[in-house]
């Protein structure tokens, strides 16, 4: 009431001059002094001037216990209300912790301006004191009332901007006394209460001790704990890490330009905490760092130091920011508002930060970076308000970003060598917008962040030290500071290998200094262009990095350099999280196959999307750092590179080998006559460089990767014990096999150099030197040696026709050549001699000198077969790709097909389907005919054969793996299983020269059976696999049928000398018939010709089907013959027992109707001669 004559009129009141400190309303947080003047019944509104600086108080504790009492008087009316009472009712469950109390008095204290504040136990209780500012009216009132703040703007009062924060200190306290000197008040829970929590309205006066009111520190003593002393002793085992240096650095900053000690003091049950400023650094008008330092000394007098770093930043609040705070504090915002950020230097802890009100709350943030500001938060201050809806903390928490950059403004500033614990404090980019991250739910905005690290010098860079222009890393690397326009991401091991100015001059830019930041050195962060510049897509800089690698007086390029380079790329994609994974390589497309394990430092989860990091040329291609022959720098695709096995070659043999990298004719299309590169076709329409394109390294570089990969080799060899390999060589390595695993054709082997070296020695006109014959049998020694069948692509052969050094001997291909009786003594090779003679080319007789014994014999004879030397038939598969485009087999066979037509086919093929005998691939909509034949050679060589020579092919036809099923099945036809399961097969298809494309032949191996039916392969709808439709024969059968093959005598012949003919299967017998008495018979040795009789082959025969014609035309060249021979000639005896042999063949022909009247004529011609017979 602003009445004076309602006003009490007890003696007390009796002054001249009577004032009022009035509230406007109940819903009003706003309070106004005001004040009688002499005998006037109108009050008057007064402004007060604030007596903030001064630490006495205003008026004595006559005028105090005044102000308590009418305190009392009103809210003991207050209470009464419901909505008073429902609020208390509220309060009381609103604190979960019963330790929040301690850091309610801690921020009041600092509220307060104390630069000393004492936590103790004592009889009981718990005494607080601070020296803070002594209490005035508005504070009583505070500390009484609920729903109104005594803390304004201008005093930078934060916290219990409800008046409920000391309220806290009741869910642990029945008895609160209160008194500075002036004031002396207290508040006690009634005994058996039961009206609630009424009471901790109700300041209770108390009277001042003696000398209390000369005292200048505010005391709280803390009586009747719930649960006892040791509950209290419970809250003051932990004080949060933070509290020290965060309320003590407040503290501080009130007096900051003051004249007062620089010191805050916390006795915290007798642990005292020592807080200081120091070296504090302005960069902006908004942005600063300071280290705050705390020394703590426990009960024991053992000492601890700790130094935090702080940095803060100062934004303006938004519109609706600042509507949110009035609406939700009743005050009004105006200025600037300041988010701080600190860590921890001495323990530089990982662990999630913590959101700060002063005092920390439960909320983690995303960084290891503690986040202070005037957060609007929940009742108990424990909780954040709803971001999504409170502009006033979104604000707060979209400045967090601009504070992690003042972290690298202090990095620059204090020249940090070790940037490991500050990375994680940059905030990760999200997934899907590398732009912004997610925070406590949010997505911020790293925009102005990154603006900061693109535009300011604070990166970390590296910088040679003094006058060091050496060209190879050490310890000449110095860290200056640029912006990220000026900088460029590398990653660690760049600055391991090469030196900063070789890097500044190649890129074009000063590399990040990476090596400074631990598993940070892939931050996110750092992706983005908006921030720094990009390996990726590499800077085109291919003249700038060789004018680096020239050295000595005639500047020429370092092959050293080039290997270092080598070592820091392949160290690169060893540490570098987007290729650390299980079996993981790069095709030639750029695309990547394996399980990813780790991710920026952290295991990755197939739920979690990756956040994309600084990346790498995805392609081994980009990098332009091989040195050519010529002293050219280009990239991996114009370049032969040696395989690995290189490594393992004799010394005296590696360098011819790698003179052969490159074939000779492609050398000399390159140098010798000028003309234009060109470029062929690949599979899919893609242009790929000619042979002709490719370069030699410089040989000094294919010395040092040939030695790398044998460090490699022995390091791999000797797994489990120390290895020998070095950190450079190990890296070159890794180096080596991505870009051999990209670019597989550019890669030469030793069997390929070896393969170019026989072409070139076989390209030379005139025989064989001896130096071509020493280095071929050197290879083969070798090949032996190693048991490497692909060493031996060519092959020493006897040649009759050669002179020279190698007279007698020529070189082959090993796919032309046959292993003869004097490599194979006693086996097929001898028996495939004598069959053939000299019409076939076999292996010289040379070899025999690197065969020491039957064993080493043996295992030469196995090492000629894989390598492709025959030892007897030889029988290739063809297949006609397409049939619908060949209208001469599709026209064979439709008739053999149901309903004359082909069968449906899939109309969509997943995977590739290999074809049997690595003849291709199924293709989708097409048919290919599959067949088998016997070579031409060995055709022309049965056409040609005797009688006696006869037994020596049967023998070898014998030996061949045969199948024979009508039904192709996975199981009776081996060959095509991985078709008729629908599987492709990697192996190469080996192509005959000079068929057309749609049809492919491959020579059979040894061990495959070879197929007696063609086959239709094609891939039919609903199964995985391709499907095979039996047709017939396969030409094979028909070419056995045609030819004469078989020695044969006539049943009637009883004589063991009777000279056998050759037949044909359909024009003899095996077993002798007498019903057919004029049926020639198989004459062959009793073992073989069982043999024969059981085999598929015979199986797959005709046998007797037509008698043979009559032998006129043998007897015409009979009695030719004898017409030469002398009467004494030893041949006269044999052409005695032929002629008989012959004339009785011709008389059955005779008795049988089987002569012709062409061949009667012939024969009475013949007889009507008298010279004719003997």
């Amino acid at each position: 009431s602003l009445d004076r004559n309602q006003i009490d009129s007890s003696s007390r009141w009796q002054s001249e001059t009577l004032w009022l400190l009035v509230r406007s309303s109940t819903a009003s947080n706003t309070l106004t002094w005001h004040h009688f003047e002499g005998q006037s019944d109108t009050a008057v509104p007064t402004k007060i001037a604030p007596r903030a600086s001064s630490m006495t108080p205003a008026h004595d504790a006559f005028c105090a216990r005044l102000i308590t009492d009418s305190i009392r008087t009103y809210y003991a009316q207050q209470i009464l209300e419901p909505s008073v009472r429902g609020f208390l009712s509220v309060l009381e469950k609103q604190f979960a912790r019963g330790d929040l109390y301690l850091f309610e008095l801690l921020q009041n204290a600092v509220d307060d301006g104390a630069d000393t504040v004492r936590f103790a136990i004592q009889d009981n209780t718990l005494q607080v004191s601070h020296n803070g500012r002594r209490f005035t009216p508005l504070d009583v009132l505070g500390l009484s009332s609920v729903g109104l703040s005594t803390k304004s703007r201008q005093g930078k009062r934060t916290i219990g901007f409800m008046g409920v924060g000391f309220k806290a200190v009741y869910k642990r306290y029945a008895r609160v006394c209160i008194r500075d000197g002036t004031y002396s008040f207290v508040y006690q829970e009634p005994n058996q209460n039961k009206s609630g929590y009424g009471w901790v309205m109700l300041p209770m006066w108390k009277q001042l001790e003696d000398g209390a009111g000369s005292g200048t520190m505010c005391h709280f003593s803390l009586e009747q704990p719930r649960g006892g002393m040791q509950s209290v002793l419970k809250d003051l085992s932990v004080l949060p890490v933070t509290a020290p240096p965060l309320l003590g650095r407040a503290a501080l900053l009130k007096k900051e330009g003051s004249s007062t000690g620089g010191k805050w003091t916390l006795d915290w049950n007798s642990k005292l905490y020592v807080v200081e400023r120091a070296r504090i650094q302005l960069y902006t008008r908004d942005d600063r760092s300071e280290i705050v330092t705390v020394n703590i000394t426990d009960g024991q007098g053992q000492e601890r130091h700790y130094k935090w770093l702080f940095v803060s930043h100062k934004f303006m609040p938004s519109e609706a920011a600042r509507s949110t705070y009035l609406h939700h504090t009743k005050r009004s915002h105006s200025g600037t508002e300041e988010v701080c950020g600190f860590v921890n230097l001495t323990t530089r802890s990982t662990k999630a930060g913590r959101v700060h009100s002063v005092l920390p709350t439960k909320i983690s943030l995303p960084i290891p970076m503690h986040v202070q500001g005037s957060w609007l938060l929940s009742v108990d201050r424990q909780e954040v308000q709803d971001l999504s809806d409170n502009a006033w903390n979104l604000d707060i928490l979209k400045s967090v970003p601009l504070v992690s950059a003042n972290f690298f403004r202090w990095a620059a500033n204090e020249k940090l060598e070790d940037y490991t614990a500050l990375m994680p404090i940059l905030p990760m980019p999200s997934p899907d917008n590398p732009d912004a991250t997610e925070m406590l739910g949010q997505s911020i905005s790293l925009r102005g962040l990154q603006r900061v690290l693109f535009s300011q010098r604070i990166l970390p860079v590296a910088v040679p030290l003094g006058n060091d222009s050496m060209k190879a890393a050490d310890n000449s690397t110095g860290t200056g500071y640029y912006e990220g326009q000026h900088s460029i991401w590398v990653p660690p091991s760049f600055l391991k290998w090469l030196s900063p100015e070789l890097l500044r001059n190649w890129l074009g830019k000063r590399p990040l200094r990476t090596d400074l930041m631990g598993g940070a050195a892939y931050h996110p962060i750092f992706s983005s262009v908006h921030v720094l510049g990009q390996l990726c897509p590499l800077p085109e800089r291919r003249s700038q990095l060789r004018n680096e690698m020239l050295e000595g007086p005639l500047r020429q390029p370092n092959a050293q350099t080039a290997l270092r380079l080598m070592a820091a790329i392949g160290a690169a994609y060893d540490t570098h999280p987007d290729f650390i994974t299980i079996g993981q390589h790069h095709d030639a497309n750029g695309s990547k196959a394996g399980k990813s394990t780790s991710k920026n430092g952290t295991s990755n989860s197939a739920a979690a999307p990756a956040v994309a990091c600084p990346a790498l040329p995805a392609l081994m291609r980009a990098w332009p750092v091989f040195l050519t022959a010529d002293a050219s720098l280009v990239t991996l695709d114009q370049i032969v590179l040696p395989a690995p096995d290189f490594a393992l070659v004799p010394t005296d043999l590696a360098p011819i080998l790698r003179a052969h990298l490159i074939k000779e004719e492609t050398l000399q299309h390159r140098f010798g006559n000028g003309k234009k590169r060109g470029k062929m076709r690949g599979s899919g329409g893609q242009q790929k460089k000619s042979k002709a394109s490719l370069q030699r390294l410089r040989p000094l570089l294919e010395e040092a990767i040939i030695k790398a990969d044998q460090a490699s080799a022995k390091a791999d060899n000797n797994a489990g014990e120390e290895a020998e390999a070095s950190t450079e060589d190990q890296h070159v390595a890794s180096f080596l096999r991505r870009a051999r695993s990209e670019m597989p054709s550019n890669v030469v082997d030793v069997p390929s150099a070896v393969s170019n070296l026989f072409h070139s020695i076989n390209k030379q006109r005139g025989s064989l030197t001896e130096e071509n014959l020493s280095t071929i049998m050197s290879i083969s020694r070798y090949a032996l040696e190693t048991e490497n069948s692909s060493l031996l692509s060519y092959v020493l052969v006897d040649d009759p026709n050669c002179s020279g050094p190698g007279a007698g001997m020529k070189l082959l291909p090993a796919g032309q050549a046959y292993v003869g009786g004097s490599i194979d003594e006693g086996g097929s090779g001898a028996d495939l001699e004598n069959f053939a003679g000299i019409s076939l080319p076999f292996l010289s007789s040379k070899y025999s000198s690197m065969i020491q014994d039957s064993f080493a014999r043996k295992k030469f004879v196995k090492l000629l077969l894989r390598a492709g030397v025959k030892a007897g038939l030889s029988v290739s598969a063809s297949a006609v790709v397409d049939v619908e485009r060949d209208r001469t087999t599709l026209q064979l066979i439709l008739p053999k097909l149901a309903e004359g037509e082909l069968p449906p086919v899939r109309k969509k093929v997943k995977c590739e389907v290999s074809l049997p005998y690595y003849l291709g691939t199924v293709m989708r909509k097409k048919y290919s005919l599959v067949d088998a034949e016997l070579s031409t050679e060995w055709e022309r060589l049965v056409r040609s054969m005797s009688a006696d020579s006869a037994v020596g092919f049967i023998k070898l036809l014998l030996q061949l793996p045969v199948e024979n099923s009508l039904r192709a099945t996975p199981t009776n036809v081996p060959a095509a299983a991985k078709c008729l399961s629908g599987l492709s097969d990697a192996t190469a298809l080996v192509k005959d020269e000079g068929v057309s494309t749609n049809k492919l032949t491959v020579r059979l191996a040894a061990d495959v059976a070879v197929p007696l039916r063609s086959r239709l392969y094609y891939l039919p709808p609903g199964q995985p696999g391709a499907k095979a439709l039996d047709i017939a024969e396969a030409r094979f059968v028909g070419q056995l049928k045609a030819l004469k093959w078989l020695p044969c005598s006539l049943a009637s012949s009883n004589s063991e000398s009777t000279p056998l003919s050759l037949y044909r299967p359909e024009a003899c017998l095996l077993d002798p018939d007498l019903n057919r008495p004029e049926m020639p018979v198989v004459h062959l040795p009793d073992p073989l010709l069982r043999r024969l009789k059981s085999s598929i082959i015979a199986q797959s025969l005709e046998w007797g089907r037509t008698a043979p014609p009559p032998p006129v035309t043998e007897l015409v060249k009979l009695a030719h013959e004898a017409k030469c021979l002398n009467f004494d000639d030893s041949r006269r005896a044999e052409m005695y027992t032929e002629m008989v042999s012959i004339w009785t063949a011709i008389a059955r022909a005779h008795l049988r109707g089987g002569l012709s009247p062409d061949d009667m004529r012939t024969i009475e011609n013949l007889v009507r001669d008298p010279s004719n017979l003997f």
